[in-house]
Parts: structure tokens; C-alpha cells; sequence
């Protein structure tokens, strides 16, 4: 009994281990067939199909060589029998597929005919882990007849439902992954600098903008914690820190080589994941920090395409992304400052952003490109 569970964990313990290193899955499927299979059931693979289209995506395999791989998925995979009738099954049940396809129509198809035979296999227990859309993943194990695979069944009973929630695991990192280095990329674009710090200002994210802000003497990071170099600006950070709820403050700080810039600071609500030591708390505080004086113009037909702006609210938008307050415009165009507000509020609507100061701070942080000599 104690040896049956030291195989079980060993089993599971690479199953999920693959979940979290994708290029393990091998190791794990290997893992299962030495602990389960009978001799000479050693080919297993766990794989995307879409039946009846051929096609298939391996995740991974025992025992099956890369060419024998690509010949499965290139002329057999979605079109034989036993994909057929293995699509048809219910997810997490585990079949023989001599219960499911009569052996005569197995032999007749092309699959047992040009490549099966081969290594005479004639049989295969197989499990639907997950569908989606039209595709199914399916794990699968097969061999020759004479074999005992009843240990096998029970196995494959076991590990089903841990290699379910590994693939689940797997696909939620994965989207994880995307998500964070797509943001990561469009945050390196940026013209300004974009900081997110947590609570207690430790920095969670910094794009390469800001680290030349730190290289200017604007500011510094110490334990992991951002702050400014000059006190009225950390002062205003630390107060934004300590509000209740949304706030938002806007002040200036001097680099070494006395340049100003304008830093726009955002409080937003913090998000908070539960994890097996405790909580990890999410971004509190968002910067955008940009050179006042020199604050690249947007072009308007580009504000028009993000946010589809009508050419007055575009123009409006790129007048307050170079640092342009409501009066100075509305003196500017010759308007009233009533009517520059009402046009605000369809800037903040298509934007989405909830005062003036997030609207400036992300249209700053739009990509732009520099036009030569700007």
C-alpha cells in the first residue's frame, strides 16, 4: 500500500510540475508508463485533435519519436476510428477503445494499416481531458493485445482528474504570461516614464522611461521602494499614499541638470490575490512623469484613431497632453470655459478615464513616434 502511494505521488508531483514548466510534460507522460503500464504498453501521448478535420497539436509523448509525430499529425490524427469515437466521450471518462470501436474497423482504416501495425497496437485506453471549441485534448496509452492493463485502467482513473486541472493550471499561467509581457511592451513604448507602486511604494513595475528619470536624479528606489529627491514632491507622493479611496495629484521635480518635469500620480483601488503564504496585493499608485517643457504634441488624427475624438475634442486632448490648462485654451480658441468643460466631458468619456489628470497621464503614455530633430 505504501509503495502503490509513493508511485501515485511521484506521478502527480511531476504532473504538476509540468503545469508549471511546460517543457516537463514528456517527463510526466514518461513517469505514468513507468508506473502503470504493462510491458510493451509504453506509447502514450497526450494531444490537440479536432476530428474529423487531420491535424493534431502534441503536448506530449512517450515513446514516440518526433518524425513519428509529424507523420500522426500530418495524414492520420482526426480521421481514424478511434478519434472518432473518442471525440464522442464524455470529459474525464476513462474508455478502452475496444469497448468503444470494433477491432474490425479499426484494421481496415489507414491509421492501423500504415502505422499502427508497425508496433502492433491494436488497443488504447483513452480520456478526454478538456474541450475547446471543436478541439478536444485527449490522453491516450496504447500497445498489443496479451497484455494484463487493468493496473493500467486504475492508474489512468487516478491521474485523469490531476492532469484535468494540471492542463487548466498550465493554460492560466500561460494567459498570465501573455498578458503581463503584452503590457510590459506597450509600457516600453511610452514616451513618459510609468511607474505602479504598491501601497508602501514598492515598485511593481517600471518601464525604461522611468529608470532614465532615476539616471536624471529625479528620483531613486531603495529596498525596493520608489521616492523622489525633492521633499515637496515625495511629500505630495506620501499624502496620495495615505488617501482614502480615488485621488490624484499633479506637481513638478527638477533633475540634476535643473530640466523640470511633470509627474501626474493616480490612487487606484488595489487588487488583492489570495496565495499559499499569504496575500500579494496588486498596484496602488500610478506615476506618469514627463519633461514639462518638452512634452512631445500628439498628433490629432493619431488621438482621433485611438479614441475616436471629433477634431475639436482631439485638439483639446493634445493641448492638455503638452501641459496646456483649461483657461489657456479656452483663451487660446476664443471659447468660453464652460463650453472647453463640456467638451472635457467627452474626452473622459471615450477615454474612459475618470478626471482630467488620468486623461492627461494616458494620453502621455500613448506610443508616439519622434519625428527627426524632435
Amino acid at each position: 500500500m505504501h509503495e502503490e502511494l509513493q508511485k501515485f505521488s511521484r506521478v502527480v508531483d511531476a504532473i504538476y510540475e509540468a503545469a508549471l514548466d511546460v517543457s516537463t510534460w514528456d517527463d510526466a507522460i514518461v513517469n505514468f508508463v513507468e508506473a502503470y503500464s504493462p510491458p510493451h504498453w509504453d506509447v502514450c501521448f497526450l494531444v490537440w485533435e479536432q476530428a474529423p478535420q487531420v491535424g493534431a497539436q502534441f503536448v506530449a509523448a512517450a515513446n514516440v519519436s518526433p518524425p513519428a509525430r509529424e507523420l500522426y499529425s500530418a495524414h492520420f490524427a482526426g480521421t481514424h476510428p478511434w478519434s472518432h469515437k473518442i471525440a464522442l466521450q464524455p470529459v474525464g471518462r476513462v474508455v478502452d477503445t475496444d469497448e468503444i470501436c470494433p477491432r474490425e474497423e479499426l484494421f481496415e482504416s489507414e491509421l492501423y494499416k500504415h502505422f499502427l501495425s508497425t508496433w502492433s497496437i491494436v488497443r488504447a485506453l483513452a480520456v478526454v481531458l478538456d474541450r475547446n471549441e471543436k478541439r478536444r485534448l485527449a490522453f491516450l496509452v496504447a500497445g498489443p493485445d496479451g497484455q494484463d492493463i487493468e493496473g493500467l485502467r486504475r492508474g489512468a482513473r487516478l491521474v485523469a482528474p490531476h492532469l484535468q486541472r494540471a492542463v487548466r493550471i498550465s493554460r492560466r499561467i500561460a494567459d498570465a504570461d501573455l498578458r503581463a509581457s503584452s503590457a510590459e511592451a506597450s509600457l516600453a513604448l511610452a514616451t513618459a516614464g510609468v511607474v505602479a507602486l504598491g501601497s508602501d511604494m514598492s515598485v511593481i513595475n517600471a518601464n525604461p522611461r522611468a529608470r532614465e528619470y532615476i539616471d536624471a536624479g529625479v528620483a531613486g528606489i531603495t529596498n525596493g521602494r520608489w521616492w523622489f529627491t525633492q521633499s515637496d514632491a515625495q511629500a505630495a507622493l506620501q499624502r496620495l499614499a495615505a488617501a482614502d479611496g480615488s485621488a490624484s495629484a499633479a506637481f513638478n521635480v527638477t533633475a540634476a541638470d535643473s530640466e523640470e518635469h511633470a509627474v501626474l500620480a493616480v490612487r487606484i483601488a488595489s487588487q488583492r490575490v489570495m496565495a499559499l503564504d499569504g496575500f500579494v496585493e496588486g498596484a496602488s499608485i500610478l506615476l506618469t512623469i514627463g519633461a514639462k517643457a518638452k512634452a512631445p504634441t500628439i498628433p490629432m488624427d493619431h488621438l482621433a484613431a485611438w479614441y475616436g475624438f471629433t477634431p475639436t475634442e482631439a485638439r483639446l486632448a493634445a493641448a492638455l497632453a503638452d501641459g496646456e490648462t483649461l483657461q489657456n485654451f479656452a483663451r487660446r480658441r476664443g471659447v468660453s470655459e464652460n463650453a472647453v468643460r463640456y467638451m472635457l466631458k467627452g474626452v473622459l468619456q471615450k477615454t474612459g478615464a475618470p478626471d482630467q489628470a488620468r486623461v492627461v497621464a494616458a494620453l502621455r503614455a500613448l506610443p508616439v513616434a519622434h519625428q527627426p530633430g524632435g
